[in-house]
């Protein structure tokens, strides 16, 4: 069931945590969204993924009425799912169902899988499945307000990615993620 397959998920994530604290290196295979929205493709890559050595699977989860406005949404943007970044945006993401699916998979491959989360809806959507941990993208670092809400969640690993940051946002997340265990 979807329920054991969520508590499975949270242990395998558990013990590469453990594996990573005794120096055992951990390989993130980051799918984002290179599934194309294509549950089949998505089963093959994590399958690929496990049989190299991959220690866990990382997706992406946007919600693109609140990422982009609809003027971004309705620009051109030629894709095999239409020819607006909307479109194509909609046509990559995973729904509810292909991570309730993935969830499954990886529980019965062994193999645990985590994810950015870009925006509330998102993070909401994803604490559906009482995550361990996810990762806050660099490409949100300005979104002090919704990091905030990440903080202040019941996730208890966050990984921060800190590309194109300074000194000034690892002070600022030291100081608003202290009740997390920070990656």
């Amino acid at each position: 069931t979807l329920e054991a397959a969520i508590s499975t998920n949270n242990e395998l994530q558990q013990q590469m945590f453990e594996r990573a604290n005794q120096g055992e290196v951990q390989i993130i295979a980051e799918l984002t969204n290179n599934h194309l929205g294509d549950t089949d493709r998505l089963a093959e890559m994590v399958k690929l993924c496990k049989s190299q050595g991959a220690s866990v699977i990382k997706i992406q989860k946007r919600d693109i009425s609140v990422l982009y406005t609809s003027e971004e949404r309705a620009s051109g943007y030629s894709s095999p799912f239409g020819t607006t970044l909307g479109q194509y945006r909609a046509g990559v993401e995973l729904s509810i169902e292909q991570i309730e699916y993935l969830t499954i998979l990886c529980a019965e491959l062994n193999i645990p899988w985590f994810t950015s989360v870009l925006d509330l809806p998102s993070l909401e959507l994803i604490n559906r499945f009482k995550p361990l941990c996810i990762k806050a993208p660099s490409t949100i670092s300005e979104h002090k307000n919704f990091l905030r809400k990440i903080a202040n969640s019941d996730v208890e690993f966050i990984f921060i990615s800190t590309g194109a940051t300074g000194q000034s946002f690892l002070d600022w997340v030291v100081e608003n993620f202290e009740q997390k265990r920070i990656i």
